[in-house]
């Protein structure tokens, strides 16, 4: 019987170690390197790292060889040495075992190829086998207990890696990594894969789950193979929280605290072994090692719990409901007869296709470029300190009751009769510890799902104008006519992640009522998701149930998959009225996104110094981040930034200033000490859309993008310092964000994209415009532009010399005139209509 057998026959819980890259880049490997070379080059290290998860207390340490198989190592041109590497491996960690004083299991890593299977890549099942037997062989050599296949996720590498232990005499284990909505990145669930290991033969000693989204995530896989009842032990090594990348470095977000929470649900869950994987140190071991030893059985954990104790899902699985939904709408698509599916239900309008010309930017942006940080470390920790100092010295005015109540019965100090709150960093540290680095909102469409925090960049629309402006019909007071056609020209230009809140005030729409025809605008003409007004608790109730409506969900079941945000500000300086502050608790209650934005204008509603302004921004928007983590653990929040100044000659606001620009850049770098993802703006001042308009939104886009913003606002229609919204802005910005969406794509610099057979067949002085390099690629080779006009002045004038809002003009009315929303079950629709009908009667309106 092998150690892990015998383990495993006399311990109810065996802990694994944590991550071995994470660390290893701690202590000098640089990204690109190979860490299995490291077994030659530094040998003390690896063993070092062995040693400090002994001493944390782990059963069982894994080998420094999760990437070497010779496919990985080719890439290293370390092929050669395949065997000698993981030999190495395995006598290092054996030695650490060893000389543990009690069994420590000695655990060969065996990781991916990193090749995809035939039909879809270059490798058989039969050559994996021997490509995998080379490197277990090396392992045995070392002496280790058992080979530790993990991190897979085709059932065709799993079964390779298992026959190749097999054949040499090797125990071995099992894990996949969930990591793609509940399922392996080829597909698999953790029921199946509960089924799969079960069928091995030799069967695996035990299989499980590691690595994937998050802690959350890996529980509720396990929780889907306990459910099947399989017959062997299973084991959970999840990542210590949600990966940041920042630079080369890649923080990850769980505590130690986290890790132990993590390691009790799991064992509840049904795990026999628990461990870390990535971002997970000895610290976080030795606090699941405190938590395996003094766990008492609890009752089998439940989403709710999960969600509650570890935050929310990062890459949840789709619900029955959204499966039933899709399998509907594809048979509706497919169907022949007339008058039947979602086409029909357009009433009589053409297919989105047939009018669709403008491609959406990607629904998911990644931020390929480093952070612009402008605060050195001390500046960075001053304003922090200095904000936990306000709040602990001076307080913030809560304006409501039941919010005073939630911060007392947290140990804040509250004085009901001058209504301030005085909150220590203790209390702040606590609920920061539960706000997601990064969380999911779900759209309608799931292609359209919004990833807020890391590297994500999400652009948002113009919200909470007053006016509407065109050049034809200039500046009026908005109205739902004015709504819907900005929800029209936005989804046209398809520049936007979610469509916003209150794109315009519909005055024409009385105020009880106003929340109910936006929301149903947003849903009946988009499949993005939308904002909750932020000002009252009926207002967010109206949201949530509208949304569940949209989602065919309950609304119980939302706070588990949520869909919503509401963008709301603290009344400042240090002052949160009532209002803002029922709707804030109404939607963390149900677990959706709350983006807190302090409205701080320096010399105005903050001291005139950026200093200062960072300061009390820090302050306030500290004190209902942790409102929302108080309310419900885990709650999606954002932290939200809009300091600028004001012209102290006439005390308007002026924004894409260079303080602005400074203030944007400094808020993103504070939002990454604090761990919480970044709201930011790209507004103006100027009246009209000209130049003004556009360097200063230019300005203002450039220093959230580069500052690393993860929701930035206002970044289509906003003008004359958010009073109007303004059609041909969209268009304007629209070109910058398409620009900017072009940029942050990644680069290609394969042998074809050098060139260089190109460069050689093209005589010196010569061209390259007939080129069978520029043939092949010159209808897509570059950025093509919605708006700019590229002729020269001649053809330009010819054309009627029209400037680029004019262009913008006659942009806008064409995609409006155009568009035609995405389907919508007519049994979505009818509920939605009753629900207004029925909300308007409890309002006073019926009839």
């Amino acid at each position: 019987m092998s150690l892990l057998a015998k383990r495993l026959a006399d311990t109810p819980v065996l802990l694994a170690d944590g991550a071995t890259g994470t660390n290893l880049f701690e202590m000098g490997l640089m990204s690109g390197d190979a860490p299995e070379l490291w077994n030659e080059q530094h040998p003390g290290r690896i063993a070092a790292l062995h040693r400090s998860f002994v001493d944390a207390g782990a059963d069982i340490i894994l080998t420094n060889s999760f990437g070497g198989n010779a496919r990985r190592l080719m890439l290293h041109a370390a092929q050669g040495r395949t065997h000698a590497l993981n030999r190495i491996a395995a006598e290092i960690a054996r030695e650490e075992a060893d000389r543990a004083g009690r069994p420590v299991v000695v655990a060969g890593s065996v990781g991916p190829t990193g090749d995809l299977f035939t039909p879809l890549g270059p490798l058989t099942e039969a050559e994996a086998v021997e490509v995998f037997v080379e490197q277990i062989e090396g392992l045995k050599a070392g002496g280790a207990d058992v080979i530790w296949i993990e991190t897979m996720s085709a059932p065709e590498e799993m079964r390779a890696a298992a026959l190749a232990a097999a054949r040499v005499g090797m125990p071995y284990t099992l894990t996949a990594s969930f990591d793609t909505a509940g399922r392996t990145m080829m597909g698999l669930q953790p029921g199946a894969l509960a089924a799969f290991a079960a069928a091995l033969g030799p069967a695996p000693l035990a299989f499980g789950s590691n690595c994937g989204v998050g802690a959350a995530d890996l529980v509720l896989s396990v929780l889907g193979m306990s459910a099947a009842g399989p017959h062997l032990p299973i084991i959970a090594k999840a990542n210590a929280g949600i990966p940041t990348v920042r630079g080369d470095r890649t923080d990850y977000s769980g505590t130690p605290a986290l890790m132990a929470d993590y390691a009790r649900l799991a064992i509840d869950a049904g795990a026999r072994i628990v461990g870390g994987c990535c971002g997970s140190r000895p610290a976080h071991v030795a606090a699941m090692r405190r938590a395996v030893d003094g766990h008492r059985p609890g009752e089998r954990p439940d989403l709710a719990r999960i969600v509650a104790e570890l935050g929310a899902l990062v890459s949840p699985p789709p619900d029955e409901a959204t499966a039933a939904r899709s399998a509907r709408r594809q048979a509706a698509q497919a169907d022949p007869v007339p008058g039947s599916g979602p086409v029909a239900r357009r009433r009589g309008k053409a297919p989105r296709a047939a009018v669709q010309t403008i491609e959406p930017i990607a629904a998911r942006l990644e931020n390929k470029w480093s952070p612009v940080e402008i605060l050195s470390a001390e500046q960075l920790e001053r304003i922090v300190d200095a904000g936990h100092a306000v709040l602990e010295d001076a307080g913030i005015e809560i304006r409501g009751q039941k919010a005073r109540d939630i911060f007392r019965r947290h140990g804040a100090l509250v004085d009901d009769e001058s209504q301030m709150v005085r909150i220590g960093r203790d209390i702040v540290a606590a609920c920061l510890s539960h706000a997601p680095e990064r969380f999911v909102l779900h759209a309608r469409n799931p292609a359209r799902h919004l990833h807020v925090g890391g590297n994500v960049v999400n652009f948002g629309p113009v919200s909470g104008a007053p006016h509407i402006t065109d050049l034809e019909r200039g500046r009026r007071y908005g109205d739902m006519e004015a709504f819907r056609d900005i929800l029209k020209v936005l989804g046209g230009v398809g520049t936007q992640h979610w469509q916003g809140g209150v794109l315009v005030e519909p005055v024409d729409v009385p105020v009880p009522l106003r929340q109910l025809e936006m929301y149903r605008a947003h849903i009946t003409m988009s499949d993005l998701v939308w904002a909750a007004r932020g000002v009252g608790g009926v207002n967010a109730e109206d949201a949530i149930a509208m949304s569940a409506i949209e989602h065919r969900c309950t609304v119980e079941d939302l706070a588990l998959r949520p869909t919503l945000m509401t963008v709301t500000n603290v009344n400042s300086p240090r002052r949160v009225d009532e209002e803002i502050l029922d709707n804030i608790i109404a939607m963390a209650t149900h677990g959706q996104c709350v983006v807190i934005t302090p409205f701080t204008l320096m010399g105005a509603m903050a001291p005139v110094t950026l200093a200062g302004a960072l300061v009390q921004q820090t302050a306030e928007a500290l004190a209902i981040v942790a409102l929302t983590q108080m309310v419900r653990p885990g709650a999606p929040v954002v932290m939200g930034a809009f300091t600028s100044n004001v012209d102290m000659k006439t005390g308007s606001p002026a924004f894409g200033t260079p303080e602005f620009v400074n203030a944007t850049l400094a808020a993103c770098q504070i939002a990454r000490r604090l761990k919480v993802p970044i709201r930011t703006s790209a507004p103006n001042a100027s009246p009209v859309v000209d130049a003004q308009s556009t360097y200063e939104t230019g300005f203002s886009l450039w220093a959230s993008i580069m500052g690393h913003s993860n929701l930035i606002t206002h970044t289509a229609g906003w003008l004359e310092g958010g009073l109007s919204a303004s059609l041909e802005k969209i268009i304007v910005d629209a070109e910058m964000l398409r620009g900017w969406a072009e940029m942050l794509k990644p680069v290609d610099f394969s042998d074809d994209d050098l060139g260089i057979e190109a460069i050689k067949g093209i005589a010196p002085g010569g061209h390259f415009f007939g080129s069978p390099h520029t043939i092949a690629r010159y209808e897509k080779a570059f950025y093509r532009p919605i708006l700019s006009d590229w002729t020269n002045f001649e053809n330009w004038t010819d054309a009627g010399a029209r400037n680029a809002t004019t262009r913008a003009s006659e942009m806008w009315k064409t995609l409006r005139d155009a568009y035609v929303p995405p389907p919508l079950d007519a049994d979505i629709a009818e509920e939605l209509d009753a629900y207004v009908a029925r909300r308007r009667e409890e309002l006073g309106f019926g009839g």
